[in-house]
């Protein structure tokens, strides 16, 4: 079976000539809940815009197998999708069944199709019931479920979500992370969020200066509070040990 994203030797300039990344290379496997950490303007937003085609680079980038080239670009969308950082952005229709109703009606399913794609994608976020809610009448938690929903209905096997975390409560926080956990589906996630992602991510990919620093289990590298600090990050809490415990 091939990965759920390949990326070799992969650099990306901005219009000005900045590098905003430098020949990186990873690989992540089906199922797997990958967190890229890093501080802003690391380059973690600029791999999942590669990744989904949103910019074009130069070395190789494979998403199940298939290569992210314009050609192949139907076939990629059916495959991965992404969760913006504002689900305002993702939420736009009348109800939230329109919303999570759009893409598979853009697939051309057939209604019957749509409806019970709609129906179990809300369902599965916690939003059953709701399904004629307006987006801007639902909390933050909400939106942000809802978001997520309009994605499950199209049924990727691969996710990626920049700061999913973002302007949500500490209940919300930990019913999204309980979300997340429960999805089948291959996550690539950016966030600032250390405690997020040592809390949803069993592996870690360390970015900084469009550079992959580390990758590797998430308990190894964040427990590394040197290579944290010297990054501008911090141990997470479900990781940090008092001086007693050690």
């Amino acid at each position: 079976m091939p990965n759920a994203i390949t990326v070799k030797n992969f650099s990306y300039s901005y219009p000005d000539g900045t590098d905003a990344l430098s020949d990186i290379s990873l690989a992540i496997e089906h199922g797997e809940k990958v967190g890229l950490i890093g501080p802003n303007g690391a380059g973690k937003s600029t791999i999942l815009l590669a990744i989904n085609m949103f910019i074009k680079g130069t070395g190789l980038i494979e998403v199940d197998g298939i290569e992210a080239v314009q050609k192949n670009a139907r076939n990629i969308r059916t495959v991965i999708n992404s969760v913006l950082q504002d689900p305002d952005e993702q939420l736009f229709m009348p109800t939230l069944y329109d919303d999570v109703a759009f893409g598979p009606l853009n697939m051309g399913l057939s209604n019957e199709d749509v409806d019970k794609r709609t129906i179990d994608a809300l369902s599965k976020v916690g939003l059953g019931g709701m399904e004629k809610k307006m987006p801007h009448h639902i909390s933050a938690g909400q939106k942000r479920a809802a978001a997520i929903a309009t994605v499950l209905s199209m049924e990727p096997k691969v996710i990626t979500m920049d700061e999913p975390d973002t302007s949500l409560d500490p209940a919300n926080r930990k019913k999204l992370i309980g979300l997340l956990s429960s999805l089948d589906q291959t996550l690539v996630i950016a966030t600032c969020s250390m405690n997020f992602a040592a809390d949803l991510c069993k592996r870690v990919i360390l970015v900084d200066g469009g550079k992959i620093i580390a990758d590797g289990p998430a308990e190894k590298i964040m427990t590394d509070t040197q290579l944290m600090e010297s990054h501008g990050l911090e141990v997470p809490m479900r990781y940090y040990r008092r001086p007693a415990d050690q």
